[in-house]
């Protein structure tokens, strides 16, 4: 049953993931969280769960909003058969990716309205321009 639940958030936590770091908020590319996250991501591709437990839950911690971090400690969690910490960490993947995706979407709401702002101003203008 555990199972069942945990793969039903796994391939939306992926999907998610993937297009979250497509539209480029994967934003820890040359930090300490980028070390860590990556000696997470060779330990786990060795087989060495418990260093890629301490790498991906030490990024977690230094960055709690990233969803790509929760994804590999979940994926972590289920390797090592603890479901219920990777159901749960399946879970906060999905809702990290999800925020920054409407953070993505209300940045984009926002330059779109500006621009819209601008462009009626211009048109503005030059309709003055044109009735002198």
């Amino acid at each position: 049953m555990r199972l069942a639940t945990l793969k039903q958030y796994e391939k939306p936590a992926i999907f998610l993931l993937l297009l979250v770091a497509a539209i480029g908020l994967d934003h820890f590319h040359q930090t300490k969280l980028a070390s860590s996250y990556e000696k997470g991501k060779v330990a786990l591709k060795k087989g060495k769960l418990d260093s890629a437990l301490y790498f991906f839950a030490d990024t977690t911690r230094q960055d709690p909003d990233n969803p790509a971090a929760h994804l590999a400690l979940a994926q972590t969690y289920e390797s090592k058969g603890w479901t219920d910490q990777a159901l749960s960490q399946y879970e906060i993947a999905e809702l990290k990716a999800m925020h920054s995706l409407l953070m993505v979407q209300s940045q984009k709401d926002q330059y779109h309205q500006q621009a819209h702002k601008s462009l009626e101003k211009k048109n503005t203008k030059n309709r003055v321009k044109k009735d002198r």
